[in-house]
């Protein structure tokens, strides 16, 4: 990825994951500066069924690259606090940069869970690749000294932004000059629990082209606190459009028998629709000729349904191929 769109992310009691399934055996590191207490209580509160195994690589506390529905991916996990977790596909890369010390090292325990012990005033923090194509960042506050506000450095692929969703996370989407929008992937709905398993209340804002996650402790707290909201990238590939743009996708694709012929991405600009030559170019640019391909077939199913409705929003997977339409919130299509 040649260039990247900037975010600087604040949080309270903020985890975000990076899409990609460590998978690869690894040389397992020290445990000996894993804070034993806290790591069992982020273990306990997560589970440790879906971690999955990662391997040693350079300047890397965990790295791998493994086959997804969406093509591989590579996830990389710093080998310190101030490091950035970074999960790459062909198609381009996110990252999260982590807001400890560099004088915290990484540390992989039995488990899998990575963990960097007093990465920040009385918190630490853990990163957690699991078997979903997912990796878990988590910070674990001990206690009520530790600081309330948290600070990431988000950065997402050039033409992408974040949108509000309305379970209080977001989807990151990649839009045209006619509005046509990709979800490439989400920030998931914050949660927080404390330490017997009661949930915090905890929600997101955007202030300044920040993003900042609150939380809410009272006397009825009981510390540590763990948080876990999740970042997906290029294992979920999603198009929406209204039902009235639906068809005049497929209407114009007599293009439908065209994606059947294409012999590359490089030959779109024959498409003779506009918006549907843009999203050709956003799907092979993501995923690839033949789900391009597929896509055309799929249109030819829409120009048959009858059950749209012209100003409902609906929305298809592309990868991995789910070839239907399924009516969501009005939200994704603005």
């Amino acid at each position: 990825m040649n260039s990247t769109a900037r975010i600087r992310t604040t949080a309270l009691l903020t985890a975000l994951a990076i899409a990609g399934t460590i998978h690869a055996g690894y040389a397992q590191a020290s445990t000996d500066n894993i804070s034993s207490d806290h790591l069992q209580f982020v273990e306990t509160v997560t589970g440790t069924d879906d971690i999955a195994a990662s391997k040693d690589a350079a300047g890397a506390a965990a790295e791998a690259t493994v086959p997804t529905p969406a093509g591989n991916v590579t996830v990389h996990v710093p080998d310190t606090a101030d490091g950035a977790v970074r999960m790459s596909t062909a198609a381009g890369a996110v990252s999260l940069g982590l807001p400890g010390a560099a004088s915290s090292r990484g540390a992989v325990s039995s488990a899998g869970t990575v963990t960097y012990r007093d990465a920040l005033k009385a918190a630490d923090l853990a990163v957690q690749p699991t078997t979903d194509g997912g990796a878990r960042t988590l910070i674990t506050l001990k206690n009520d000294s530790a600081p309330r506000s948290y600070r990431f450095d988000l950065r997402l692929p050039e033409g992408s932004e974040l949108e509000k969703t309305p379970d209080g996370g977001y989807q990151i989407a990649q839009k045209t000059a006619d509005g046509v929008k990709l979800s490439l992937g989400s920030v998931e709905a914050p949660w927080a629990k404390d330490k017997n398993g009661n949930p915090v209340p905890t929600r997101y804002e955007i202030i300044n082209g920040e993003l900042v996650q609150h939380i809410t402790t009272d006397e009825e707290t009981h510390f540590p606190v763990v948080a876990d909201p999740k970042l997906t990238y290029g294992v979920g590939i999603y198009f929406n459009a209204s039902g009235a743009e639906w068809k005049s996708y497929a209407a114009g694709a007599a293009t439908v028998a065209y994606f059947t012929n294409l012999a590359s991405c490089n030959v779109l600009d024959k498409i003779p629709h506009a918006v549907v030559k843009r999203v050709a170019g956003m799907i092979c640019g993501a995923v690839g000729l033949k789900t391009l391909k597929d896509y055309g077939d799929f249109l030819k199913n829409v120009v048959k349904d009858k059950s749209l409705k012209a100003t409902a929003c609906y929305q298809t997977r592309l990868m991995p191929k789910n070839g239907k339409l399924s009516k969501v919130s009005a939200g994704n299509c603005k």
